[in-house]
């Protein structure tokens, strides 16, 4: 199948297998009885099946299988796919038998180990400098008590989610369990890290005997579930099966080998005299608690009860394993089982167990229901509440409580034993992220219109796509400020502190967010003579907006007299004030200000900055928000004092300038509606210009800037050798009128009607209402307010006139051409799809601002001239309107992201776009659309678009992109993908964003270098040069006469030079502000050719051919001469790229 090939292909898939995932099996014991461990099957033969066999009628095992399809599963279908996954993601027989091999050699080597003869102090560790290998755990201070002599394994045993068959591709381990001998433990080692460091230096012994191993390509050390006081030692076998799996070395402990109530969540194990080095030692009474270092040694102490209880729960039931495999690719897509904290596979399998002994599982579900129902249960069930206490009630009375359980850990889910809460090391966020995706995809499953398959086992959902902003921080200063706190050893990392700083950046935001979160740090791997991982005191967060609230300006606080008054206080500091508002209230309050849109983003980063500052002594050098890095390429720049080219803060990014323009057109929608004495009733008036929707890169000002120049009558023209003055470009606007039975059905005849009604309209617009127009045979210029409309008087009946053909025969009928397709195009679907658009632009305020930064950046790739704005628009609208397997996107920065993604991943030969606007489409259409589709895919454009309203898919998008363009365009959206999502991953330092939208120049033939005085547009490039002339706007004041207009020098030439060299080359331009045309040689136009009068032009002939026939040759260097000429005055330089 298609998907699991591309599944194995890119390697999409994550596997969440853990090590605390089933039942401890002794190998040997899985040898002997050969439960486990399987030997190579031999390959069946092919048999051929005849023509009575193919036919014959299903068995009952068939019909009832049928039968569990159509009510155990979705569809047929989603079977197939989960069966095919399924068989993706496990290893095949083969490399399995390889692997039981190599893991009976592994165990026979792990007990071969000597023995330690003596023993040695805990703080003396000069013995391991013959080992050359650094323990992997950071051991301060060091003087410790204690004395540790190593003695190999009591027993190695297989644990993990490989004996219960839940293990998957590509990052298939085995996990092994290697138990200390209680000769190893002393009575006290519970105290001051002991155990383990104890446990550190068993790995390291072990690790320094495994390296003579000759079976063994290589030996690491990583952190189990990424906890630094955990280590594991990581093998890769030799071979084939070494590039597929490995092996994780634990330890574990006998239970009896410490009480349990000796690691009470209310009871200190680290005192504070030895960890800070003071000679005055307290009651233990006085310490404070240290629950995550007790669970740290409770997981060793309980892993083989909590396995048992795992397998005797659900290790035999092959659909509740299938289920449990699919919901860990489910997890790892969603980047949520890995790193210190996560819902890691042991957890999610102790769930479903869970949901099996309260009844809501059953072995007799298929494995789809099984997922269904357990992201039902995550996504009602109050966790964060109530908790899970799977021992339910017990007669010990030292086990904690619920409630103590709750006191010191966010999220509780305590195993059978009663002590051991497996979530001990999950923040809250996290759990509200599970929830939310599971909630999300329930939705998924849901919904009939799209492929929930695919959205929730093949899409990945990383972090850095699935929030709308992202918060790097330095917390370095915030542990310091920790530690002086609480004094204890739970406090010593970046991880320690993210509940405290995710618990106040919650509050400071409020309904602004609905969802905080911290990004899981994936574990990482290092040799084992390197030494521990450092902590890098990293913490990222991403922040889920919501829409309605994100950008509000005033955090309302409680009454002044209220007692809740001074923790409101004391939690904003100086940004509290008292304010009296409307309803006559007198209440603390906290106003950010802001007055453009784009300011309003801003508010959100401000916020944050000032809490950590204020609780956790963050400065905000340390704090790199990232949500609005682009919003300067949509800024229309200023200069003040001669200083450099800066971003107009009133401009903003230009929002309140598009509202000016629809504010003045429909000022003079309502003007021509009530003119007097126009022929005809005018039925709808709409504008189809991309500002219209809101989606104009830069939205025009008022033409208050008035260059000294020459008039003609009442218009003013450009000046030679002056600066070029900005574009006004008109901004079309059809207006329809009512039909008339006395319209002729000539085409020309009603093209003269419509100039009549264009030269009436704006004698009326002039007489009534004194405006200033220029009128055109097809329109009439309209200039009002400072904004110049093109308004195009059209009727309805026009389409069917210009479809008319008449026959050789005398027949006429109706027929498409490409004038009725354009005027219908015109008149028709962009003034709905405006319409539509600006609807959508309402809904979600980022919209209108990631399609601009879209268009932004296919222009400074230089693809502005061959992919249409309509079709940018509408696949940016896709994001929003489809946004599965996330939600709509909040942030320009994060949908800018996500269309980068959709672009660069979208297989566009395979499938339609499918643009569902208002869910119009039902799902029989969408059905019946792809199968055309893939029926006829010739038929269909490359990039195929369909909505509601143009079920082909091919009205703006039928002409360009042609497959060279697209593929350009994959290629660059990949690309600038990549190195946003690193920056967005990793706050490189030093890395300018805005290298995405400056192209490479290298892979074009000629650059024709533009003066930049004469480019209107310079003051939008990229990259504003210091000596750049930036237009200065101001207040528009009307003088009644027209400004220049639509004057652009730069498309003027380059409209001269495609229409000059269309067969030979490919001209390429950023048409917002770029200074240079670059220039590609059509591959055919290089080809020497037969000499013929009639193709001469821009050629020579080829001196150099030894051929009899005369050959012709493209002359470059005259053509090179021609850029020069037709763009003299305009051109600084043509240059040849070396190639």
């Amino acid at each position: 199948m298609k998907r699991t090939h591309r599944l194995e292909k890119n390697g999409v898939i994550q596997d969440s297998s853990d090590v605390d995932e089933t039942v401890d099996v002794a190998m040997d014991d899985a040898v002997t009885n050969g439960d486990h461990i399987h030997q190579v099957q031999p390959i069946a033969k092919k048999v051929k099946l005849n023509k009575g066999e193919l036919y014959k009628p299903p068995t009952n095992e068939e019909i009832t299988q049928l039968k569990e399809t159509e009510s155990l599963f979705q569809s047929g279908l989603f079977r197939m796919q989960i069966n095919e996954l399924l068989g993706e993601v496990r290893l095949k027989k083969t490399k399995k038998s390889q692997l039981d091999s190599f893991l009976h050699t592994l165990k026979e080597s792990i007990m071969a180990v000597k023995n330690m003869k003596t023993s040695f102090e805990l703080k003396n560790q000069d013995w391991l400098k013959k080992l050359k290998i650094k323990v992997p755990i950071k051991q301060e201070p060091l003087d410790v008590k204690g004395k540790f002599q190593f003695q190999k394994p009591k027993s190695v045993k297989v644990i993990g989610s490989y004996l219960l068959g839940t293990c998957t591709k590509p990052d298939y381990h085995v996990d092994l369990a290697l138990e200390i001998p209680k000769e190893c433990i002393q009575a006290k080692d519970h105290l001051n890290h002991r155990y383990l460091r104890k446990r550190a230096l068993y790995l390291t012994c072990i690790a320094a005997h495994l390296r003579k191993d000759k079976s063994i390509e290589k030996l690491e050390f990583s952190y189990h579930h990424g906890n630094p006081m955990k280590p594991i030692v990581i093998v890769t076998p030799t071979g084939s099966v070494g590039k597929t799996c490995t092996v994780h070395l634990h330890t574990t402990i006998e239970e009896d080998c410490f009480k349990l109530n000796r690691f009470h969540i209310n009871k200190n194990n680290v005192r504070s005299g030895w960890l800070f080095g003071e000679t005055e030692e307290k009651e233990e009474n006085d310490e404070s608690p240290t629950p995550q270092y007790n669970t740290a040694i409770l997981a060793d102490m309980l892993l083989e009860k909590n396995l048992q209880f795992l397998h005797s729960t659900i290790g035999g039931s092959q659909n509740i394993q299938d289920g449990v495999t699919l919901l860990k690719i489910w997890l790892g897509q969603r980047e949520l089982n890995k790193g210190q904290g996560s819902f890691s596979g042991f957890i999610l399998s102790m769930y479903v167990a869970h949901l099996v002994s309260l009844h809501k599982v059953s072995p007799l579900m298929s494995s789809y229901q099984i997922v269904r129902t357990t992201l039902l249960n995550l996504s009602t069930f109050d966790w964060l509440k109530d908790g899970i206490m799977m021992h339910g009630t017990s007669e010990d009375p030292l086990k904690p409580t619920r409630e103590e359980f709750k006191a010191v850990s966010g999220v509780v889910f305590v195993d059978p034993s009663g002590y051991l809460n497996i979530c001990a090391d999950m923040t809250p966020d996290t759990l509200k992220r599970v929830q939310h995706e599971a909630k999300l995809s329930l939705q998924h499953m849901e919904e009939t219109t799209i492929d929930a398959f695919e959205i929730l086992f093949m899409q990945r959902v990383p972090f850095t796509r699935t929030f709308d902003t992202l918060i790097h921080i330095k917390t370095s200063c915030a542990i310091e400020h920790a530690v002086k706190q609480h004094r204890n050893s739970d406090v010593r990392s970046a991880s320690a502190v993210v509940p405290s700083i995710l618990q106040v950046v919650t509050r400071a935001l409020g309904n602004r967010a609905s969802l905080v979160c911290h990004k899981l740090q994936p574990c990482e791997k290092w040799d084992i003579k390197d030494g521990d991982h450092p902590d890098e005191n990293q913490l990222c967060l991403g922040v889920l907006l919501n829409e309605e609230h994100s950008n509000s300006l005033l955090e309302k606080g409680p009454p002044a007299d209220s007692p809740e008054a001074k923790g409101f206080r004391n939690f904003w500091g100086e940004k509290s004030e008292l304010r009296r508002f409307k309803d006559g209230s007198i209440c603390e309050a906290v106003v950010w200000n802001a007055e453009t849109i784009a300011a309003k983003r801003h508010v959100t980063s401000k916020i944050i900055k000032h809490v950590l500052t204020r609780h956790f002594n963050i400065t905000e050098s340390c704090i790199k928000y990232m949500g609005n890095h682009l919003d300067s390429l949509l800024c229309i720049p200023h200069r003040s004092n001669k200083n450099k080219p800066r971003p107009d803060p009133s401009y903003g990014t230009g929002e309140e300038h598009s509202f000016m323009v629809m504010k003045t057109y429909e000022t003079l929608s309502k003007i021509i509606r009530n003119l007097d004495d126009l022929p005809l009733t005018v039925n709808t008036i709409q504008g189809s210009d991309a500002v219209f929707r809101h989606t104009q890169v830069f939205p025009q000002e008022a033409a208050s800037y008035k260059p000294s120049g020459i008039f003609e009558g009442k218009r003013r023209l450009p000046s030679a050798g002056r600066n070029v003055p900005p574009v006004l470009a008109p901004l079309k606007v059809i207006c329809i009128m009512e039909g008339s039975g006395k319209m002729p059905e000539d085409k020309d005849a009603m093209q003269r009607i419509k100039a009549a009604f264009h030269i009436k309209l704006a004698e009326l617009l002039h007489k009534q209402h004194n405006l200033e127009t220029v009128v055109h045979t097809d329109h009439v210029d309209i200039f009002k307010d400072g904004f110049l409309f093109a308004v195009y008087l059209s009727f309805l009946r026009e389409i069917a006139v210009l479809k008319l053909e008449t026959a050789p025969n005398g027949m006429v009928k109706m027929k498409d051409n490409s004038a009725s397709v354009a005027l219908e195009k015109d008149i028709v679907h962009t003034p709905k799809l405006t319409s539509t658009l600006n609807g959508l632009g309402t809904e979600h305020q980022t919209y209108c601002a990631v399609a601009r930064l879209a268009k932004r950046w296919i222009s400074a790739q230089y693809l502005g001239d061959y992919i249409q704005d309509e079709v940018v628009d509408m696949i940016v609208a896709y994001l929003y309107i489809s946004p599965a397997p996330h939600t709509a996107p909040v942030s320009v920065l994060g949908g800018f992201s996500r269309f980068l993604y959709l672009v660069s991943t979208y297989d566009w030969n395979l499938n339609p776009l499918i643009i569902n606007f208002n869910n119009v489409l039902t799902k029989e259409e969408i059905t019946s659309i792809q199968v055309q589709f893939s029926k006829d895919r010739t038929s269909f454009p490359l990039m195929c678009l369909p909505t509601s309203f143009d079920q082909s898919g091919g009205v703006w998008s039928r002409r360009s992109p042609n497959p060279m363009m697209l593929n350009r365009l994959v290629v660059l959206a990949k690309e600038s993908l990549l190195v946003l999502e690193n920056h967005l991953t990793h706050c490189t330092k030093g890395v300018d964003l805005k290298q995405i939208f400056r192209a490479p120049l290298d892979h074009y033939d000629v650059i024709i270098k533009l003066i930049p005085k004469y480019v209107p547009t310079a003051f939008q490039s990229v990259d504003v040069p210091d000596e750049t002339i930036i237009p200065k706007f101001g207040e528009y004041s009307n003088d009644h006469v027209l400004p220049v207009i639509d004057f652009n020098p730069v498309q003027l030439f380059l409209k001269e030079l495609r229409e000059s060299f269309d067969d030979i080359a490919l001209f390429f331009y950023d048409k917002y502000g770029g200074d240079v045309i670059a220039v590609l040689w059509k591959p055919p136009s290089l080809q020497p050719s037969k000499f013929q009068v009639s193709h001469i032009d821009a050629r020579r002939v080829d001196v150099e051919s030894n051929k009899q026939d005369v050959q012709m040759v493209t002359n470059i260097e005259a053509i090179i001469q021609d850029f020069y000429t037709i763009g003299q005055g305009l051109v600084k330089s043509v240059t040849k790229t070396q190639k």
